[in-house]
């Protein structure tokens, strides 16, 4: 459990801190370009993704929306796109340059949620092993400094990461 804390926890990191960007940008500008996921985003999200159990008329009685009945909600209520919408934001402003802060900010996000994945799944019964992660060259020097804090934080306690981190970080 604590292991899957801390992978958790870094993964909500990966979208809403500025430790990554503290060198080379002020918090005024990750914000005024969309780099980051404010953490209140991800509470209003994470409590409209649950479900009515008991107006749930399926077998499986599940704490979370189905992906149609989301797509459905998603589509007829503005207050739910609203809080998508710094995802949105963040997309629209990626340029594929390791200076872009959106850009770092998506493959710091990537990295975490394959590093979640791989602690939820270490056997990969359900989810294939990486075998390279060439993205991984195109982090900003400044922030791939903090990357390998994140990398040595998380080896220090324990958690095991993907090899094919072993080759690029």
């Amino acid at each position: 459990v604590k292991k899957f804390n801390i992978t958790f926890l870094q993964t909500l990191k990966a979208m809403s801190s500025n430790f990554y960007f503290i060198d080379i940008a002020s918090i005024e500008s990750i914000i005024s370009v969309n780099a980051v996921v404010p953490n209140y985003c991800h509470t209003a999200i994470s409590d409209l993704m649950l479900a009515d159990i008991e107006s749930n008329k399926t077998i499986i009685k599940s704490p979370i929306l189905s992906f149609s009945n989301f797509c459905k909600i998603y589509n007829e209520n503005e207050d739910i796109r609203i809080w998508f919408s710094y995802f949105d934001k963040l997309l629209e402003n990626i340029e594929f340059h390791e200076n872009n802060l959106n850009w770092n900010r998506l493959l710091i996000i990537s990295m975490n949620l394959k590093i979640l994945i791989h602690q939820i799944d270490k056997p990969n019964r359900f989810t294939a092993p990486y075998k390279n992660l060439p993205h991984l060259n195109y982090y900003s020097p400044q922030v791939l400094i903090k990357i390998n804090e994140d990398i040595n934080f998380l080896k220090k306690n324990k958690i095991s990461i993907p090899k094919a981190f072993n080759s690029r970080i």
